[in-house]
């Protein structure tokens, strides 16, 4: 019934007050509850324009479309620059392995979604992760929807200028950046099952980003000195078939081959800042 919390996000069986376990669960939780027909997710740094919602709905009633998507307003401390969510004169093939291939948007807020492709799908983001749950799912929300439409003009505005920005506070550290491209590995593999039985041409697509996710890994868990999570994403890379590895470019075999190694990256990472000036 919608209005009634499950047991699991209660803190007793005394109180109706949901446990607060993170943005994923919030919005699966979300997509549990809720009582209309559509979903819109905003997050809580972002703002939307006064007629987002009903210039969203309007593209719906008059197409009666699964998605529609718009611009997304992209707010840094030095720019401002507005960019579509997906081109929808592409094929669904496309628009699809655009998202997965970060071509394409990743998020899962700014546009509106028929809650049914949430419900009849058992669409849900991983509740343990706090960085890449959006990218779990969005690819997915495309896939399944029969019929996308598109409204041309920024409704949704990404804080990014802000201190406390999710994305802007991963790019402050090594520590932080290392986490972010463990996550969006993972992700990968999350993607992987996801995708398991809906042809090659989307595992080739979800293959080739892990390729590149977890040489970024690597090198940002280099940066860390955190062997141990090199060698874990070099595991990952390990189990990649390589035909896929072509994402990474046509590099020297013995240059590859170092770069699998802790210390011989690490040297090559020391040599590059000493020769860019420590930059």
């Amino acid at each position: 019934m919608p209005g009634a919390l499950p047991p699991s996000y209660r803190t007793d069986k005394n109180c109706d007050l949901p446990v607060n376990k993170g943005l994923p669960a919030a919005r699966n939780l979300a997509i549990q509850l809720a009582s209309g027909d559509f979903i819109f997710h905003v997050d809580a740094d972002d703002f939307i324009e006064k007629d987002a919602i009903s210039s969203l709905v309007s593209e719906q009633l008059a197409t009666n479309a699964d998605l529609v998507v718009a611009n997304h307003v992209i707010e840094t401390q030095y720019n401002t620059i507005q960019q579509r969510y997906c081109d929808i004169s592409k094929t669904k093939d496309e628009i699809v392995k655009e998202c997965i291939g970060d071509k394409g948007c990743q998020s899962v807020c700014g546009i509106l979604i028929k809650r049914s492709i949430y419900l009849d799908n058992d669409l849900k983001a991983d509740e343990s992760f706090s960085i890449g749950e959006d990218w779990q799912v969005s690819p997915l929300l495309l896939y399944y929807a029969q019929k996308i439409a598109y409204v041309d003009k920024g409704v949704y505005h990404y804080q990014l200028s802000r201190p406390t920005s999710i994305t802007l506070s991963s790019q402050t550290s090594f520590p932080e950046k290392k986490k972010r491209f463990i996550c969006y590995v993972k992700t990968m593999n999350r993607l992987l099952d996801s995708f398991k039985d809906k042809g090659d041409t989307y595992l080739s697509a979800i293959y080739r980003e892990k390729a590149i996710l977890t040489q970024d890994a690597m090198i940002y868990a280099c940066r860390d000195r955190d062997k141990t999570s090199f060698h874990e994403m070099l595991s990952e890379q390990k189990s990649i078939d390589p035909k896929y590895l072509s994402a990474l470019g046509k590099s020297n075999p013995v240059v590859s081959a170092l770069k699998r190694n802790y210390y011989a990256l690490l040297s090559l990472l020391w040599m590059k800042d000493f020769f860019n000036g420590g930059k």
